[in-house]
């Protein structure tokens, strides 16, 4: 396979892909090394998180992966490899960069770490007399393991505080807890 150029290369840094058959193997090569646990956004923000591709390029290659059979969605929305993307991975994957694959690999991870914690931890902001109130929850599966109130004088306070604790919520229940238990 040839590295020419054969997609719009905006917005894509040094190094990430510009050739529509290596953006497609990447994919290929995403969807099996996660084993079926990721669905459309994720492969598409994990190759867009460090500029590896063109978002564009990237949608319509997915996209034409999924219309051709080499990649199939499940009824959850996770895309699981088939067997002829299997064949083509295993022909193409040495033409696609290791240090390209290793990247989007970790960024997927990543989104789906942040999926996850975000699933099992709530925001709510609700408007009071005086301004709002951000109501932080941790939960472990159904269990609840707390909720924190917090004063904000205006919605973007709220939504700032809001924002930091969706981003580490186990920080804050660490540091919450680790409180009561210092002497």
């Amino acid at each position: 396979m040839d590295n020419e150029i054969n997609g719009f290369d905006e917005g894509v840094a040094a190094g990430g892909l510009r050739n529509t058959t290596q953006i497609k193997i990447l994919f290929e090569y995403l969807a099996d090394a996660l084993e079926g646990e990721a669905d459309r956004d994720t492969l598409i923000q994990a190759v867009l998180l460090h500029s590896l591709a063109n978002y564009f390029e990237a949608s319509q290659a997915l996209d034409e992966l999924v219309e051709k059979g080499n990649l199939e969605k499940d009824e959850n929305g996770a895309l699981t490899l088939t067997e002829t993307g299997k064949s083509s991975l295993d022909a193409l994957l040495p033409d696609l960069p290791f240090s390209v694959r290793e990247i989007a690999y970790a960024d997927a991870k990543l989104i789906q770490k942040r999926e996850r914690i975000k699933k099992s931890n709530k925001v709510e902001i609700n408007k009071t007399e005086n301004g709002y109130e951000t109501v932080c929850k941790v939960f472990h599966g159904d269990e609840k393991l707390m909720t924190v109130s917090l004063y904000a004088p205006d919605l973007q306070a709220a939504i700032d505080i809001a924002r930091k604790f969706d981003a580490d919520p186990g920080k804050y229940y660490s540091q919450i807890l680790a409180a009561f238990y210092e002497e």
